[in-house]
């Protein structure tokens, strides 16, 4: 399944699936932030993020895998010359990165100025999730080359954009 998202001046490609009770999900993400009323910046400029970023995750419900995730690319890269990028993990195994749902879940991300970048460090096209002992391999497909992203939402009402930052008078009713 392929979700196209976007949301608080963050839009992403998602591609996801599930295999028997684990869930997992492949993304680029393009963040940009908005700095006036129709100008925006790659990345959030003022806190330095990277724009395009590559973000892998496996939700166990918080269970451990009998070995540490591993996601293979397409091709070797730049970045992963085996081919082959390994989750971070904790003692045993155990998922590190906290979730919404309450539990943590394994999530491997990386991110890059240009999209040509993320395409040359991750590759495109067939990624496969090898997790645990390597009995279940489910396969998402995310073309990192060439991303299909919708048109960066701008905030359109409400507040004053003065030097890049949005100021809300607080003692009116502002509608963003």
């Amino acid at each position: 399944m392929l979700v196209l998202a976007c949301a608080a001046g963050s839009c992403l490609l998602l591609a996801s699936g599930a295999f028997a009770s684990t869930k997992y999900s492949i993304e680029v993400q393009n963040v940009q932030q908005q700095t006036g009323a129709s100008a925006v910046l790659g990345g959030y400029g003022t806190l330095k993020y990277k724009q395009y970023s590559l973000v892998a995750k496996i939700e166990t419900d918080g269970n451990s895998l009998s070995a540490a995730p591993v996601l293979d690319l397409p091709n070797a890269t730049t970045a992963y010359s085996t081919g082959a990028a390994v989750f971070p993990t904790g003692p045993g195994y155990s998922p590190l990165w906290p979730s919404s749902s309450g539990f943590n879940r394994y999530q491997l991300g990386n991110a890059w100025p240009t999209s040509a970048e993320l395409a040359a460090n991750m590759g495109s096209g067939t990624f496969t999730f090898i997790l645990g002992d390597a009995t279940a391999s489910p396969t998402l497909t995310l073309d990192t080359a060439n991303p299909v992203l919708p048109a960066t939402p701008l905030l359109t009402g409400g507040g004053a954009w003065s030097t890049g930052i949005l100021l809300i008078d607080p003692g009116v009713s502002t509608t963003l």
